[in-house]
């Protein structure tokens, strides 16, 4: 994307829609809660795991992808 001090950086941009920020907002605030981390900080359940059923209803071909 684009040379910073003299050397690569490339950018991704991601976005949500309206329809389907309600359900990821969730998942999101599930992942980030203090109960799903255990007492050295290590994250029990994964994000994509928790966004896998709602990103493969977007677009199945996600489905083995994530």
């Amino acid at each position: 994307h684009m040379i910073v001090k003299g050397r690569n950086r490339d950018t991704a941009w991601f976005s949500i829609i309206d329809k389907n920020w309600f359900d990821l907002k969730k998942c999101f605030e599930t992942y980030l809660n203090a109960k799903n981390f255990d007492m050295n900080g290590n994250q029990k359940d994964s994000l994509s795991r928790l966004t896998k059923k709602l990103i493969t209803k977007v677009d199945p071909s996600l489905q083995t992808v994530v």
